[in-house]
């Protein structure tokens, strides 16, 4: 930053300037005082003498035409040559000629000297007829400095005739000390004053002019850069990068553009506050103008999201191993507020001339790239591929489909059934969200979900699967219980219990006929605050389960803190185990110990075969939800499962399996019939 005008060391070295000035000012005039004063003290001096000598020297007349002076006439010379302020006096006639000399002890150093060989002034006086003075100074005796001394010419004048001049010398060296004294006293408060009148109106301009200029600086800066973090804004950052694009094209060198993002981020200011974020990002920042080489730039876009741009490189190999280093430097620990961090980052990588020559569209390619990396998980780095395109294309749809149907409502739900593996008998369905895209083809939820959850529509979408799906479980048979997802968002953001309340309030749905599953990403925010959450869906009287249990980020301390009611074994699971994996087995086998050992209840989904159920009967796992017996049905088919389902005699063991095994056989060679007809 370039210093501004107007700064406080030169404001203070423009008041010194003005008051040197002033003070300048003021002693020339002070000086010109002192000198007229003593000038016409001197005058007045010299006035008083020529008047006493014309009027008490009786031959004065004659001494001035040549005669030597009486006795009388000299003692009453010397009696005014003794006047206190005067130090000698001269005496000339009319021709110039020196007549008289005498100095204050009144003798006569130097007699008849010619004037015109003593002093000009005096030839000037005669032919002017004016009075007139000349300040001298004489050194005294060197130590006191100088004696100031005004020589004065005045005409002797008698009987209106003008008889010659007297030279007198006056010393003044009193009256110019008085002078100079009292005068310092006046600068004094002339100083004062004028400290009072312009000094302070000046300080309170350059006051307001340095206010001004501090927010003019400011707001500049702000134009520029990201307060928070010192590094570029977007504005800023896009206008330097077109510089560098343009200078590299010219020197044949490649950039790499790479976009940041810190992940979780919002959950780590959830958890944390907002000024350990803060100083997450502060520290993130130092790091990133760490590792800037010479030529490089860096930017904050804004939240956790950060650009650099990588210059001067030679080769796709250069770029490569410039982008490998900075990622590696940007995982590194870090330490924050007394906690050790681990950041979780992704990258997104654009290089250029290869994926553009255009500011804008690098930038793009970049963000595609981080998107990617985002949606594969995070954490990770990925440089920018043309087939990426497709992927963001894909995301912008569904995003626009997500913000749609949230508006319209156009949302729908299935309920895929869950039976007993003891009785065979119809114990509850699941409802499943759907939706459709515009050509009229369900979406998987996989794919939409995040989405919503990244819009933060999925508060509102989980409050209408809630109200939706009560409402119309209501009327089913009281043993028959209604399965509801509910998203780790809905947890972090407190909706949650709110959401449940409203709809059996809104339903009249019995709310031990509501089993609540979450999945284990709910762990991930604050335990203690899911904790309370969960003990206050338990005090309504609803169930909870644990969705996908050992995929994600469990523990036993978990399971025991949270006291959840069921536990569902994730398909993959039991796709492995019958394949034959012996691990995958042995989890499941551990999993319905556990839930039993906590008096949960187990239920194994995605069974798709019969193997797999009597292998799950085997080990003692309490419910199924599955294609082997039933797809997801849309609501109208609903009645007609739990019709079926009670139609059928109840059986016990390994014959109530069997029989399910049966019917879901019949079923599904019914429907393929059916489409065959079809």
């Amino acid at each position: 930053m370039t210093e501004q005008p107007y700064s406080i060391p030169r404001f203070v070295a423009m008041m010194l300037l003005a008051f040197a000035g002033l003070a300048a000012c003021v002693h020339f005039l002070n000086e010109s005082s002192i000198q007229s004063i003593t000038r016409a003290q001197a005058l007045s001096s010299a006035e008083h003498l020529s008047r006493r000598i014309a009027t008490e020297v009786a031959d004065l007349e004659n001494i001035l035409a040549g005669q030597n002076p009486s006795k009388q006439s000299q003692q009453q010379l010397r009696a005014v040559a003794m006047t206190e302020d005067m130090v000698k006096f001269n005496l000339y006639n009319k021709q110039g000629d020196s007549v008289v000399r005498l100095d204050d002890s009144g003798q006569d150093p130097n007699p008849n000297t010619p004037l015109k060989h003593h002093n000009p002034d005096v030839l000037e006086a005669l032919t002017d007829g004016q009075a007139k003075s000349v300040i001298k100074e004489a050194t005294n005796d060197g130590t006191s400095g100088s004696d100031v001394l005004v020589e004065a010419y005045v005409p002797v004048v008698q009987a209106g005739r003008t008889l010659g001049i007297i030279s007198v010398y006056v010393d003044q060296t009193q009256l110019d000390s008085r002078l100079r004294s009292q005068l310092s006293r006046q600068n004094l408060l002339i100083v004062a004053f004028s400290l009072l009148g312009f000094a302070v109106p000046a300080i309170g301009v350059f006051l307001r002019t340095r206010q001004k200029q501090i927010a003019d600086k400011k707001i500049a800066y702000l134009a520029q850069f990201d307060v928070l973090t010192n590094l570029l804004n977007r504005k800023t950052f896009e206008s330097n990068l077109s510089e560098c694009l343009l200078e590299s094209g010219k020197a044949n060198k490649r950039v790499a553009l790479h976009f940041l993002d810190l992940d979780f981020f919002k959950a780590i200011n959830d958890n944390f506050g907002h000024a350990f974020g803060d100083e997450l990002l502060k520290q993130f920042s130092a790091r990133l103008k760490e590792n800037l080489r010479p030529g490089d730039i860096a930017a904050r876009f804004g939240g956790d999201e950060f650009v650099i741009a990588q210059t001067g490189l030679d080769s796709i190999e250069d770029l490569a191993d410039a982008t490998r280093k900075l990622y590696g430097n940007m995982i590194l620990p870090l330490q924050i507020m007394g906690k050790n961090l681990i950041p979780s980052v992704s990258m997104g990588t654009a290089m250029y001339p290869e994926n553009g020559i255009d500011t804008s569209i690098l930038l793009h390619c970049a963000d595609i790239a981080l998107y990617v990396v985002k949606g594969q998980g995070r954490n990770g780095h990925r440089f920018f591929e043309p087939s990426y395109n497709q992927a963001r294309l894909r995301r912008t749809d569904l995003e626009f489909l997500v913000r749609k149907n949230v508006v319209s409502r156009n949302f729908e739900l299935a309920y895929q059934p869950y039976y007993s593996l003891k009785t065979g008998r119809l114990e509850g369905f699941e409802a499943l969200l759907r939706m459709r895209d515009t050509h009229g083809n369900f979406v998987s939820p996989a794919e939409f979900v995040p989405v919503a959850e990244d819009l933060g529509l999925i508060s509102e979408i989980g409050a209408w699967v809630l109200n939706t799906a009560c409402s119309f479980a209501k009327d089913w048979p009281s043993d028959v219980k209604l399965s509801v997802n509910l998203s780790s968002v809905q947890f972090k953001k407190k909706t949650a219990c709110p959401s449940v309340l409203q709809a059996l309030k809104d339903s009249g749905l019995d709310p031990s006929r509501l089993v609540l599953e979450i999945t284990e990403s709910v762990l991930l925010a604050d335990v203690d605050d899911v904790r309370q959450q969960i003990q206050v869906l338990n005090s309504y009287g609803a169930e909870l389960a644990m969705d996908d249990f050992g995929t994600g980020y469990s523990s036993l301390s978990y399971i025991l803190r949270l006291q959840f009611d069921r536990l569902k074994i994730d398909r993959s699971f039991i796709t492995q185990m019958s394949s034959g994996d012996e691990s995958a087995r042995k989890i499941v086998e551990t999993i319905i110990s556990l839930g039993h050992t906590m008096k949960m209840l187990v239920t194994a989904e995605g069974v798709e075969t019969e193997e797999q159920a009597f292998m799950l009967q085997a080990m003692g796992c309490d419910q199924v939800q599955g294609f082997l017996f039933s797809k997801p049905v849309e609501p109208a088919q609903v009645s007609n499962v739990i019709m079926k389902a009670f139609v059928n005699t109840e059986l016990s063991g390994h014959h109530a399996l069997e029989h399910a095994v049966e019917e879901a056989a019949v079923s599904r060679d019914v429907r393929d019939a059916s489409q065959v007809t079809a």
